[in-house]
Parts: structure tokens; C-alpha cells; sequence
């Protein structure tokens, strides 16, 4: 049954894991979508960044069209703009405007269009625009490039054939800025802007591919001429980027550029062209600046949504490719991306299938949970502070699915652990002649049925000599608790295993009486398949054994309090007849909420000590009281020494009594004597010191007689201390 179970597990999460795969690389519109929408989501988490590039956006907005008439306006207007940012020093001006050639032109159009073109050519850093028609149903192919486009196509490339392989956008008609004007600027570029199918623009085409000629945004020319640069030092890295020099410009195989926008409208200096035309300090704002002009005016202008804005102009768009190449801050998608993405899908796919079975429903999705979480914030990390695009939708998917198709596969086979557990086989040693019974580990394996008693198992959560310790549930009342086994076998000769098996359950049976809210309560104990065990209270939180060391040490109140509170426990159990026995760090438990238990009453009688005197491990024996070891007839003072000393260890992270095996430490306890607590840790308060002292007489007379009186002086210095 176990082996078919975890076929099935192992059927179910590899077709998860393949489907999720396969849709992975198909690049499927509607997930490509949800990636885009995560991207929008970071964009808009991370806010708007600044930018040190120096650009300034001249506007022709609604205050210049109201002073200066409606658009368009006469291009002896633009010449005498051109002329006042030449006079400003500006370092590259650069339009978002398409002049068109107009085919019957008058003369004072005429003299506009020769105007506008001297003063470009005079400024010597002009940059016109061209539009490229992508439709390619609206084909109408020209027969001829004009010169001022043709010169400023891409000349360098590493791999010229590769170029035909990549999906680059093609334009089937060319609408320039009119030839007399755009042969006094400096280069062209186009300003073709490629929406998203959901609305926003995210990506920049890098190149346009017309009439087998390849040809760059208005955004590379700018830099390229504020750079200084000829077409010499640029160079098409066939689907890898563009290199300017010493920048790498990313692209994809599309030959689009991913946009990092530093913000929403007006994350760049804006001035209005009524102002530039009006303003004495202009060259102090235009100095040795990128000038971009375009307009903005309410009705005209291009508005383009953004993950970071729904009217963002086309000019402020330019803006933000420009800043990035100059800044070099670039959100890019490497090629090998997708790899990643897929090694991460394969490796946690059969990372959390392969441990399905070996773990809680409860751990295992708090494990998904966690890896979901952390995918999400990973892939933002990614984004924000290293400019990388993580797409995080499939391995989400992965946590989802996968959880929730393999619970269902658990909730569906839940059935078969109402079986009873059968009898295991009895293998007869023909050497020694005697029966062996299979462990419990063992009758799992053979029956693929995790049950104690009427208790459903959940996980092994420690193992020792004397037996293993298991998280289970009890059915009859959904309630979890912690079963111990305990290994016979292991404490005694076979001779004496029944009388200590009497003992065991008497002592059980009586501890289980305890009722006291510092005591973990024992709920059951019974024999199974030859095993003894006893069933507990769960309790969540950790044991004193890690506040034990010097670098972990609590704060000295603290300890005072959690003591006295044991104290209570032990007094009450006292009180009741019952001697612990085994008062240690590691039976004394620390809840979420800082409240205090002390465990293993009940078992605490087995001879356990026996298994600590092979070897120089040190264990039990550490914590006995000097009647513990001579074998007198104990009572709850024995306790009190153990006490004394966990508190002695809590206080200085060092044992009171040591040695390097346990007649060492046997014969400290009974005859040596302790380095005094206040050597160790000058921090201890005196009055502390002096009731260390006495509950750690040899001699039990001379001890606190009863827990009660040591929670008592406990408190009592507790108040009166500082």
C-alpha cells in the first residue's frame, strides 16, 4: 500500500510539474498577461526613482497655444525655438514633432520649412523624427529612402545574417520629416511606439527593420549625438543589445528594449515654450542639457499608458529610455532567464513531491507558504535593486497546484489508515531460540499503516535509547499529542522487564492523575506489538537546554520567575506522592507565551542513568541528587537539589558539577565542590547566591524541605531585588 501510495504521489506531481512546464514555454497570451500585470505591481511598489541625467522636455502646452495661436503653428516658430536653446548652450535638441513634406506649398511656407532648416543646421545638433507604418495591411512601400533616413541606419553589425532571424517589428510605409528640413539636423530617429495587447506601452522597439535597412529610435540618436559618438563605435549585437561605445544597451530577440520608468507625468523638468521664448536666464536651465521637444497641449499630444501613469506624453516617454541608457540603469530580461525560471520549477517540483509523504499536512503548507512568499519578494528584490525580471507566475502555480492536488490525493486515501494494524510477523532466531518483534518503524514499513494504538502518527519528532517519540492524533477527539515509546529491551535484563513494566504503568497511572497547569498531562498508556508506550500533552515551544550556554543566557529575573514557577509543579506532585526523579534543562519546556512545563513525569523512574555510563558523554547523571546516587529511598528534596542545579546552569551556562565520565561527576556531586556562581557571573545578585546555596546542601536535612518553601524565597527575593 505504501509503494502504490507514493507512485500515485509521485504520478501526481510530475504532471503537475510537466503541465506547468510545458505552458511555460509556450508563452501563452493569458499568462504573459498576469507576468506583465506583476510587473506593473512592482513598478508601482518601488515608486518613482531620480533621475540625474540632464534632460529638460520644452512644452508646447495649453499656456503657449493660448499666447501664440492653434496648432500647428508656422515653422519659423520652431526655427526661432532651435535659435533661443542654441543661444542657451543646449548640448542636443532633439523633436518629438514630425514635420511632414507638404506637397503645394506657398511661399511663405516655403521660406519656413528653408528657415527652420538653416537654423538646424547652424545649431549642428538637431535630431528630427520618422514614423514607420507597422500595418502591414496598410502596405504602400516606398521606392525610394531619403537621404537623411538613409544615413542614419545602423551600419555595424557582429552578425549581419542573424539579423533576418530575429522578430523585428518591419515598417511597410515611411512618413519623414520633410527631406529639406531633416537634411539640417544631425540624424534622425523613429518614434513609433508598440503597445501592449492589455494597454500599456512596456517595451521600446530598438530597431525597425525597412527595406532590409535597420534603423533606431529618436531615444539612440539623442544619446548617440550628446555622447559625441559616430556610427562607427555603434554596433548591433544581433539578439543580445545595442553597444554604444562603452554602454550595452539589452534587447530582446524582438529587438526591444524593457522600459524602467523612473515615475509617473513630471518625473522630468518640463518648461513651457512660452516660457523659453520669454525667459533672460534660460541658458542657466538649457545649458549643455538633452532638450526634448513635443507637445502636451490638452487634445494634441500622444498619452500613453504606463505602469505608472494612464497619460503619460510621448515626449516624457523619450525621456526615460534617453536617462536609462545614460544612466546605464536598464531593467533587462536575459535569454538565459527562462532557464532559470524552468530549473526552479523542476527542482522545487520534486523537492516538495519527494517530501509530501514525510511530512504534516500543517508543515507542509506552512513550507509552501513560505517558498510562495518568498518568490514573490525574491522576484521583487530582483526588480528593484538589481533591474531583472523575474517572472514569478509559474512557480506560484507550482506551490498552488501542487499543495492543493496532492491534500486532495491524502484526503482521498485517508481511509486506509482506519485500518487495524495486523499482527507483525514473529521471526524466529534458530541460534538463540527466542522470538523477535519487529520495532514500530518496522511494522510501518511492512503495512504501510502509521498507527499507535488508535493513534494516527504524523511524524518521528526525536529518538533515543530508550525508544522514539512521535507526533500523532488522537482521533476520537482531533486532539494532538506526543506518544513516547519505550524499549524495554533496552533498560533491562530479561529477567527483571515485567516487574519494571508493573512499575512503569503504576507510575503512569498515578502521574496521569496530575492535574496542574505547569505539568504537560499524561493521557494514555498502553502496550502494542510487544512495545510499551505513553501518550502526553503536545506542547509547542522549546526546552531549557539551548539557555545553557553562555552566549544564550536568559535574563537573570527571568529564570528566578520560570524556577519558581517549576517549583509549584514539583511542590503539587509532592504533594501527591509523586518524585520526579529526572529534573533537567531538557524536561523543562518554555511555551509560545513564556509559560513553563515540566514533562516526563511518569516515566521519570525507568533506570535510565544505565545508558550514560558507556563512554565520557555525560547525561542524566549530571542532574542527580547525592541520595539519587547512593540509592536511598528518595523523596521530593531530591528534586530540590536537581533544582538547584538547573538553576545553578541557567544562571552561568556551566555545570555546578563536572567530569570527564560519570564517576567523575558521581563523585563531585556526593564529596566536591562547586565554583562559586558569582565567579562565573559577577551579575548574580548575592541573595540569589544564598538560596543556590542551600539547595545545594549534600545533605538533604539542611535543604529547602519543600518545593513550596523554595517557590516561596524565590518570589520573596524576586520582589524585594532590583
Amino acid at each position: 500500500m505504501t509503494i502504490m501510495t507514493n507512485k500515485r504521489i509521485w504520478f501526481t506531481g510530475i504532471s503537475v510539474l510537466l503541465i506547468l512546464l510545458i505552458l511555460h514555454l509556450l508563452h501563452l497570451e493569458h499568462t504573459e498577461y498576469i507576468e506583465k500585470k506583476f510587473l506593473d505591481t512592482y513598478f508601482r511598489i518601488r515608486g518613482s526613482v531620480q533621475s540625474s541625467a540632464p534632460i529638460i522636455i520644452i512644452a508646447i502646452d495649453d499656456k503657449s497655444i493660448f499666447t501664440y495661436g492653434p496648432w500647428p503653428w508656422p515653422r519659423q516658430r520652431m526655427a526661432r525655438l532651435i535659435e533661443r536653446l542654441s543661444e542657451a548652450k543646449s548640448r542636443v535638441i532633439a523633436f518629438d514633432i514630425i514635420f511632414p513634406a507638404i506637397k503645394e506649398k506657398t511661399r511663405r511656407q516655403g521660406e519656413g520649412d528653408r528657415l527652420l532648416y538653416k537654423t538646424a543646421k547652424d545649431a549642428g545638433n538637431v535630431i528630427f523624427p520618422v514614423f514607420f507604418q507597422l500595418d502591414s495591411e496598410k502596405r504602400e512601400r516606398q521606392s525610394l529612402i531619403p537621404p537623411s533616413v538613409g544615413s542614419s541606419s545602423f551600419l555595424l553589425f557582429d552578425d549581419i545574417l542573424q539579423m533576418k532571424q530575429l522578430n523585428l517589428p518591419k515598417g511597410y510605409t515611411l512618413f519623414p520629416t520633410d527631406e529639406l528640413i531633416a537634411a539640417g539636423g544631425n540624424g534622425v530617429g523613429h518614434v513609433n511606439t508598440i503597445l501592449d495587447r492589455d494597454g500599456p506601452i512596456r517595451f521600446e522597439p530598438l530597431i525597425i527593420e525597412y527595406k532590409d535597412r535597420y534603423f533606431p529610435p529618436l531615444s539612440i540618436q539623442t544619446v548617440r549625438r550628446y555622447l559625441d559618438l559616430s556610427w562607427g563605435v555603434v554596433k548591433v549585437e544581433g539578439g543580445k543589445g545595442i553597444r554604444m561605445g562603452e554602454i550595452e544597451i539589452p534587447m530582446d530577440d524582438r529587438g526591444f528594449l524593457l522600459i524602467n520608468y523612473y515615475g509617473p507625468y513630471g518625473s522630468f523638468p518640463y518648461l513651457s515654450y512660452k516660457d523659453v521664448m520669454e525667459d533672460p536666464h534660460l541658458q542657466r536651465k538649457c545649458e549643455d542639457k538633452i532638450v526634448l521637444v513635443g507637445v502636451t497641449a490638452a487634445g494634441l499630444h500622444d498619452q500613453w499608458k504606463t505602469p505608472l501613469d494612464i497619460h503619460l506624453p510621448g515626449v516624457e516617454k523619450h525621456a526615460n529610455i534617453i536617462s536609462s541608457i545614460l544612466e546605464r540603469r536598464f531593467l533587462s530580461r536575459p535569454l538565459h532567464m527562462d532557464w532559470i525560471e524552468i530549473s526552479l520549477l523542476v527542482i522545487f517540483g520534486v523537492l516538495f513531491t519527494g517530501l509530501f509523504p514525510h511530512m504534516t499536512t500543517r508543515n507542509y503548507l506552512l513550507c509552501g507558504s513560505l517558498v510562495f512568499l518568498m518568490t514573490i519578494i525574491s522576484s521583487y528584490l530582483l526588480f528593484a535593486y538589481l533591474h531583472l525580471w523575474f517572472k514569478p507566475l509559474f512557480l506560484l502555480l507550482l506551490m498552488v497546484f501542487l499543495q492543493s492536488v496532492l491534500l486532495i490525493t491524502r484526503i482521498a486515501t485517508k481511509p486506509t489508515l482506519s485500518r487495524e494494524v495486523p499482527e507483525p510477523e514473529i521471526v524466529l532466531d534458530t541460534k538463540f531460540q527466542k522470538a523477535t518483534v519487529p520495532a514500530f518503524s518496522e511494522v510501518e514499513s511492512m503495512t504501510g499503516v502509521h498507527r499507535i494504538g488508535r493513534y494516527i502518527i504524523h511524524e518521528e519528532i526525536g529518538r533515543g535509547a530508550m525508544g522514539i517519540v512521535y507526533k500523532a492524533l488522537d482521533p476520537n477527539i482531533n486532539r494532538t499529542v506526543v506518544i513516547k515509546t519505550i524499549r524495554f529491551d533496552q533498560l533491562c535484563e530479561t529477567d527483571q522487564r515485567e516487574n519494571l513494566k508493573k512499575r512503569f504503568f503504576a507510575e503512569a497511572e498515578a502521574a496521569g492523575r496530575l492535574s496542574h497547569p505547569h505539568i504537560v498531562t499524561i493521557y494514555d498508556a498502553g502496550k502494542e506489538s510487544g512495545h510499551s508506550y505513553i501518550v502526553m500533552e503536545y506542547i509547542e515551544g522549546i526546552d531549557l537546554t539551548s539557555y545553557c550556554r553562555k552566549e544564550n543566557l536568559m535574563d537573570i529575573r527571568e529564570v528566578i520567575r520560570l524556577i519558581a514557577d517549576v517549583c509549584d509543579a514539583l511542590d503539587y506532585a509532592h504533594t501527591n506522592r509523586i518524585i520526579h526523579r529526572d529534573i533537567k534543562p531538557a524536561n523543562i519546556m518554555i511555551q509560545k507565551d513564556r509559560r513553563v512545563k515540566v514533562m516526563d513525569f511518569g516515566i521519570a523512574k525507568l533506570p535510565s542513568s544505565h545508558l550514560t555510563q558507556t563512554g565520557t558523554v555525560i547525561g542524566t547523571p549530571s542532574y542527580m541528587s547525592p541520595e539519587q546516587i547512593h540509592g536511598e529511598d528518595l523523596d521530593g528534596r531530591s528534586d530540590m537539589f536537581s533544582i538547584g542545579i538547573v538553576l545553578y546552569e541557567l544562571l552561568t551556562g556551566e555545570k555546578p558539577f563536572k567530569g570527564e565520565n560519570v564517576s567523575t561527576v558521581t563523585f563531585q556531586i556526593t564529596e566536591g565542590e562547586y565554583t562559586p556562581p558569582q565567579e562565573i557571573n559577577p551579575e548574580i545578585p548575592a541573595e540569589y547566591v544564598n538560596i543556590m546555596n542551600k539547595v545545594l546542601r549534600k545533605r538533604r536535612e539542611e535543604r529547602y524541605q519543600t518545593a513550596g518553601e523554595l517557590a516561596e524565597d524565590l518570589r520573596r527575593v524576586l520582589m524585594t531585588s532590583k
